[in-house]
């Protein structure tokens, strides 16, 4: 909460625009209706939804615990079915709107033993997709869905840690969050459907799919299996800190 009241101070330092923050737990339906409700009698329909809850849970990754693989889901996934309920029909009332959701580069790239993390994400992203067709059928077209697909970012420590944990900061350093909110901004004033951060990660997708899959999944054991042992080692490591 602190941080979102940190970010409406600042718009209004900037400008005259109204500004509110709201607590809500996004995994519940009856919450997330609330906050719709209240947002509109507070500062008026809403017509750009941000869909960007996530978590990620490392405990134990060999064997996650189910309440952890449970929480992944509903704040990676199932959340973003409960924001398109409450936000779409007004958008589509207005007939304009845009939806973005700040998915993973592991949804295109899965990493082993992130089975939870990787299938919510895996299923946020092809929720966006599946709205773009729907609101194409509906002729809803000015209505807009982008899904921003970021590799390793800095803005979450858990993120953080994993990323140097495996050494991606030695192909490219993780994302800073100002950069990728502007390039996010971009985006969606291009009306991009998709945007993957960083660029390094399109090029990557695009050559991978050129694979056939059996060489896809023999290049993941290779990269995989040095990440996994990266891993391990920080999971040990953690267990003898008693983090």
């Amino acid at each position: 909460m602190e941080g979102a009241e940190e970010t409406v101070r600042k718009i209004h330092e900037i400008s005259k625009v109204k500004a509110k923050a709201y607590k809500v737990n996004v995994t519940s339906f009856a919450e997330v209706s609330d906050l719709e409700a209240n947002v509109v009698r507070d500062l008026g329909s809403v017509t750009i939804l941000i869909n960007n809850a996530g978590v990620i849970l490392l405990r134990n990754p060999l064997d996650p615990a189910p309440d952890d693989v449970q929480r992944m889901i509903n704040v990676n996934l199932t959340s973003h079915f409960w924001t398109k309920a409450a936000f779409l029909p007004t958008m589509k009332r207005l007939r304009k709107g845009h939806i973005v959701t700040i998915s993973s580069a592991m949804s295109l790239f899965p990493l082993a033993y992130n089975t939870a993390y990787t299938a919510s994400k895996c299923g946020a992203t092809g929720h966006m997709k599946t709205l773009r067709l729907e609101l194409a059928l509906e002729k809803q077209n000015d209505i807009h869905v982008t899904t921003v697909l970021p590799s390793f970012l800095d803005t979450n420590d858990e993120v953080s840690k994993l990323g140097y944990a495996i050494k991606v900061n030695r192909v490219y350093p993780l994302i800073k969050g100002k950069s990728a909110a502007r390039r996010i901004v971009r985006g969606m004033l291009a009306g991009e459907r998709e945007i993957k951060l960083p660029y390094i990660v399109d090029i990557l997708y695009r050559i991978w799919n050129l694979l056939p899959l059996n060489w896809q999944e023999r290049l993941f054991l290779l990269v995989t299996s040095k990440i996994f042992r990266s891993f391990c080692e920080m999971q040990e490591e953690s267990m003898i800190l008693g983090v």
